[in-house]
């Protein structure tokens, strides 16, 4: 039919407009019973009592003005329903209607609340850029072949609800101002709502996407539910903006869920989620807490390069096969307690600003643990200024974020917790053969001990800060051997420093006076002269003290020792004989006992450092 006659038609009313679709449908039965009904993809082989059937059976609303509420509701549609660029001033109801062909309501505009609720679409339905200024509502619609809402707008709720979609649907470029239901909702077919905007809530709960489901470059300003949603094949969210919170609890991916590069801004919740294809997360951004508790990953989870700048909660989490957070960068609390690693777990190259919890944690495979950093109070001053700026606007609130912010920010401080923590990290290592790893975490659960209850100021507290300083507990050859020739230094200065022309100054002591000889030797200025015998005073000092720090390498014999005591402090007469013995002062002899005590213990540091850069066990 023609304009016109659609218009005349309608004006009749619901019964006479039924009955004449079932006058249309029993004409076509009536064709193809006689073989007389030829229809296919392409029309140029439809034969004449086809076309007269279609032209007959189309309805042609197209670029009509709908002045008032109109009603469609259980209106049946035997032919192609066209309302392109139809505009609905008023309320548009087809609730209960069907369209046994084609449905076009593309460029349509309705201005208030559309109601489909209910309705059936066997052949497609197309809405691309539908304007829909009021609620589009429909709830428990079946589509049955392809349906475009392509750069469709909803300025009020739009609702589908238990919808069904058995082919493919596009939602390619939406934009929903409002809420956007899809509870229930089932997609047999592909399901695309690539470049999306939800600028409010985008529900869906309960949701099956049997096909693909895209939400590449989506954008959901509200909060995005998916709890208990199951996507049967890929699921696909690269680059994709989810401002608010998120929600996948309990949600199932049978296929590949494909996370790249999204960002999420709010907190994300993973809980319970079975993943059974890749989990793909790579430079993934999650600015909010991230919580994936007793999820599983049956395939392969890719977490490289992603960021986690709230906390990251993995406890009881299992991977089944291939976990990678290679590059990954924790800046809050990491948590992987009791969780379980599959065939490979890696954490090369990985960065934590708060030390990981991964007490009781099992893997099958030692954990890759290659330049891992546990870098804790990193941005510790950036944070300080923060809230120093926000205690001056809001002293109450900054003091509630401060508690919350830095519950678990006892990197340093009596945390018994904190040392499991780096025990557990040092157990990893040792799994993994990672000797260096495994020094770097003894380190840790050192400093996390030192200031537990019971252990201040004892003597073992002392011996592990000289543990750190002279050795970086073991770790470091560099340490001992400086501060063995700082010994070397400081001894011949306190040696020196007992010349009998320089104790009676006022500066007397080797360390000051080290200083101006410097500066009168480059001047040209008067030297020291030895007390007794040849030399300076000065080298006699340094070769005593080198002497004292290095005894079992034999640099000077006996004589040559008492020439650098007679230099230094001149001689006086053996008792026992008529010749002539070095004057040593007490203070010396003392100082030369620690000193052989110290030097003693910087070689065996170094020596242990060597031992452990090495691997020699």
């Amino acid at each position: 039919m023609n304009k016109e006659e659609t218009l005349t038609l309608f004006a009749q009313g619901q019964d006479a407009w039924n009955a004449w679709a079932a006058e249309m449908r029993e004409r076509r039965a009536s064709l193809e019973y006689d073989n007389a009904w030829v229809a296919g993809p392409d029309r140029n082989t439809w034969n004449d009592a086809t076309r007269e059937w279609y032209a007959a059976a189309t309805v042609d609303f197209s670029e009509h003005l709908f002045e008032d509420d109109v009603t469609f509701e259980n209106f049946v549609f035997p032919g192609n329903a066209v309302f392109e660029r139809a505009t609905f001033a008023g309320e548009a109801r087809y609730q209960g209607a069907t369209f046994t062909r084609d449905a076009n309501f593309e460029n349509a505009i309705l201005k208030r609340d559309a109601w489909f609720e209910g309705a059936t679409f066997l052949g497609n339905a197309g809405f691309h850029s539908a304007d829909f200024s009021g609620n589009a509502l429909f709830h428990s619609a079946r589509f049955s072949g392809y349906v475009a809402f392509e750069m469709a707008s909803f300025t009020g709720d739009a609702g589908y609800r238990s919808a069904e979609f058995r082919g493919e649907v596009d939602f390619g470029g939406a934009t929903f101002r409002s809420g956007a239901g899809f509870e229930s909702s089932t997609f047999l077919g592909n399901a695309w709502f690539s470049s999306a905007t939800f600028t409010g809530s985008a529900w869906f709960d309960g949701a099956t996407f049997t096909g693909n489901s895209v939400f590449e470059r989506a954008t959901l300003l509200g909060e995005a539910r998916f709890q208990r949603a199951t996507f049967m094949r890929d699921a696909n969210f690269e680059n994709a903006n989810l401002i608010r919170e998120s929600w996948f609890e309990g949600a199932t991916f049978l296929g590949n869920a494909r996370f790249q590069s999204a960002n999420f801004s709010g907190n994300v919740q993973f809980q319970s989620v079975t993943f059974s294809g890749d989990a793909d997360f790579q430079s993934a951004t999650l600015l909010g807490n991230a919580r994936f508790e007793s999820a599983t990953f049956t395939g392969s989870a890719w977490l490289d390069s992603a960021t986690f700048k709230g906390s990251a909660q993995f406890n009881q989490a299992k991977f089944e096969t291939v976990a990678s957070f290679a590059k990954a960068q924790f800046e809050s609390v990491a948590n992987f307690h009791a969780m379980r690693g599959g065939l490979s777990f890696s954490l090369a190259d990985a960065l934590f600003l708060a030390v990981p919890d991964f007490t009781e944690a099992n893997f099958k495979e030692a954990p890759r643990l290659d330049n891992l950093h546990i870098e804790p109070g990193r941005f510790a001053p950036f944070y300080v200024s923060r809230i120093r700026e926000f205690f001056k606007t809001n002293p109450e609130a900054a003091a509630r974020w401060r508690a919350r912010r830095f519950r678990n920010w006892r990197f340093f401080s009596g945390d018994g917790d904190l040392s499991a923590k780096w025990r557990a990290l040092k157990g990893l290592a040792v799994k993994g053969h990672d000797h260096e790893q495994e020094l770097n975490f003894f380190r840790g659960e050192l400093l996390a001990q030192r200031w537990l209850p019971g252990k201040r100021l004892r003597p073992l507290f002392l011996a592990g800060l000289a543990y750190q300083v002279f050795s970086d507990f073991g770790r470091s050859m560099t340490l001992p051997l400086l501060w063995l020739l700082a010994g070397i230094a400081g001894f011949g200065c306190a040696y020196l420093g007992q010349f009998p022309a320089l104790a009676v100054q006022p500066w007397s002591g080797g360390f000051l006076w080290a200083w101006e000889w410097a500066k009168s030797f480059w001047r040209g200025g008067p030297q020291l002269t030895c007390v007794a015998g040849q030399g300076d005073p000065v080298v006699a000092a340094l070769q005593l003290s080198v002497h004292k720090a290095l005894p079992f390498l034999g640099l000077g014999s006996s004589g040559h020792i008492d020439q650098f005591y007679a230099c230094l402090y001149g001689v006086k007469p053996s008792p026992l004989s008529s010749r002539l013995i070095p004057e040593i002062p007490g203070f010396v002899a003392g100082i030369g006992v620690f000193q052989i005590l110290f030097s003693t213990v910087m070689i065996f540091l170094f020596l242990l450092a060597l031992r452990n850069h090495f691997r020699i066990k």
